[in-house]
């Protein structure tokens, strides 16, 4: 018979894996990055101001989309997580200075 990992005292003693800030930074992070993603593919797919004509007819159509991926995943990554950090709730000090 396995003995658990943990007894069950243990348990509630244990840390979390990552700080709560950071975990809370790493997601809005990700949803940003792929929703700039998507954005980017969507972009190219619908050909939008003939940019899927433009990739299409070079010899190397890697690397501009790479480059626009990339791009729009961190532009949106980084708006997505700033938004957040900044529409978090706040609280008064007590000594009534902000």
């Amino acid at each position: 018979m396995r003995r658990p990992l943990w007894k069950s005292d243990d348990v509630r003693k244990a840390r979390p894996p990552w700080p709560p800030m950071l975990h809370f930074l790493a997601v809005n992070a990700a949803t940003g990055s792929a929703l700039g993603t998507v954005f980017a593919i969507v972009l190219i797919a619908t050909n939008t101001a003939g940019l899927g004509d433009l990739i299409a007819g070079t010899s190397n159509p890697v690397a501009p989309v790479l480059l626009m991926i990339v791009g729009f995943a961190t532009l949106f990554g980084g708006l997505y997580t700033g938004s957040a950090v900044m529409l978090l709730p706040w609280r008064k000090n007590e000594d009534g200075d902000d």
